[in-house]
């Protein structure tokens, strides 16, 4: 998916308006979306120019963008420059509402449009129809209104300092860590389970369930939490009944160097022999952390994109 936008404005400051482009792949069509203002009544020429230089009033732009050497025409034309996008319709008001799809403008591969400008006239574009053998090569008075240059455009947010605190966000991320990451043990001690959760889960865990979540802040850690953590964590019955779905995110969200710490420490406190030690296949957390950690990434990558 590629996306791009462009701001558009005129000598008159009361012209202005900005258009969204968006592609999913290289053989997509290309969508094109916005509104624009200020513009007189009527049909205006809408182009794609060459070159990305706004700097001269449209001077700097070229022509119209024509990789192929075709003829003018009309979008659903054949014979068609790449930059020719027809015409868009002004109301009585200066307002325009802009929906075009279009198969030949590209945001992706070696023809995309990113970069060059979009130029709108003040004229209508006849279209290669003018009944004049220049109407075929050229726009004939077609003067400037307004026009931008195309930039990329990036729907990106920072997940992982906002969404990520963010319940539904961590529950999604718990079951990706779930598939890609662990392995089921059903003989994990339901202690060590606590203590599991609690390392990932405490700011998601209320009084209510867990009155001892609110004196441990070790996520992100910067260490093992000490035995004594580990045991107040172990003795808080209350918290013993959390689902076991979001037990295992430590194996991919800490990884191999704090969790084998962590599971020393609480096979130390909590292995007493009524409870068997944490992970009875620890090695198999361990040896898949990086490969999870990469995986969460994408995952909130993509979360974010879409």
């Amino acid at each position: 998916m590629a996306k791009a936008v462009v701001t558009l404005y005129g000598d008159d400051a009361r012209v202005y308006g900005s258009l969204v482009l968006s592609q999913s792949n290289e053989d997509a069509k290309t969508v094109i979306v916005g509104s624009l203002k200020g513009l007189s009544a009527g049909k205006h020429a809408l182009h794609i120019n060459v070159f990305g230089d706004v700097a001269n009033g449209g001077s700097s732009t070229g022509g119209v963008f024509n990789p192929y050497g075709k003829a003018h025409g009309a979008p659903e034309d054949e014979e068609r420059r790449v930059g020719s996008l027809g015409n868009i319709q002004v109301d009585e008001e200066g307002n325009a509402k802009v929906h075009i799809e279009d198969s030949l403008v590209k945001l992706i591969g070696p023809h995309s449009v990113i970069g060059r400008s979009l130029v709108i006239h003040e004229n209508e574009d006849d279209l290669g129809k003018g009944g004049h053998e220049l109407s075929l090569q050229n726009d004939l008075n077609l003067s400037i209104q307004t026009l931008g240059t195309f930039s990329q455009f990036f729907y990106m947010y920072t997940c992982f300092h906002s969404c990520i605190n963010q319940f539904s966000m961590k529950i999604l991320i718990s079951i990706v860590c779930l598939l890609y990451a662990v392995q089921a043990d059903e003989n994990i001690p339901q202690c060590n389970i606590t203590a599991l959760t609690l390392l990932f889960y405490n700011d998601l865990t209320t009084a209510s369930q867990c009155q001892v979540a609110s004196n441990y802040t070790f996520m992100p850690p910067s260490a093992p939490p000490t035995s004594s953590d580990i045991s107040a964590i172990c003795n808080a019955t209350a918290c013993k009944g959390l689902l076991p779905l979001i037990t295992k995110i430590p194996a991919c969200y800490v990884g191999p160097v704090y969790l084998g710490e962590f599971v020393k420490a609480v096979n130390s406190t909590c292995g007493n022999g009524t409870n068997t030690p944490v992970a009875t296949k620890p090695n198999y957390a361990l040896r898949n952390a990086p490969v999870a950690s990469v995986l969460v990434f994408l995952f909130a990558l993509f979360y974010g994109l879409y």
